[in-house]
């Protein structure tokens, strides 16, 4: 038994009779240490996945709803980001698997189709690629030793260091 069976779905058992099937997913921490992702320590995703089944195509539609836990990149304390995304794949059955084109084959001899991968893929593609709390979030102790190494400071921190005279004068000839 592989760590991933629990997103197989058989898709040999949906059939078109029914409207469409169900099924539900919680994402938590066991979930994101099978990517062993390092953006992603943990979270709680709530996924509703619907599939219908029309002639030859399945259609996926994924629903998903919760946050994930990743580091502020500004005071680099743990942050939770909102991530609600819906999306829909079309799988169909071929001769061999591929997911290179907009419909997915899923080889007739293996007829289950694992999810996690896009599952996986739908979240941190749905993290933005800046990690921050609001400022006023942040804690104020790393904000204030980050102000201190700001450029826009630059007035304060030459303050602070004591610079030979002679570049100063060198600088009122540049600008």
């Amino acid at each position: 038994m592989s760590k991933f069976d629990l997103y197989d779905i058989n898709l040999e058992n949906v059939s078109s009779k029914q409207p469409y099937f169900e099924f539900e997913y919680i994402l938590d921490e066991d979930f994101f240490k099978l990517f062993k992702d390092i953006d992603i320590k943990k979270g709680l995703i709530n996924v509703n996945l619907k599939i219908k089944k029309e002639g030859v195509l399945f259609h996926f539609v994924f629903s998903l709803k919760g946050h994930v836990e990743v580091i502020c990149d500004r005071c680099l304390e743990p942050m939770q980001q909102l991530i609600e995304y819906n999306d829909t794949l079309k799988v169909k059955f071929g001769e061999k698997y591929n997911d290179q084109e907009e419909i997915i084959i899923v080889a007739q001899s293996n007829p289950k189709f694992n999810i996690s991968w896009f599952l996986y893929e739908y979240i941190t593609l749905n993290i933005p690629i800046t990690h921050a709390h609001e400022e006023t979030e942040c804690k104020n102790d790393i904000i204030n030793k980050l102000n201190n190494y700001i450029i826009g400071n630059e007035k304060e921190n030459n303050k602070k260091t004591n610079i030979d005279p002679r570049w100063e004068k060198l600088k009122e000839i540049i600008i």
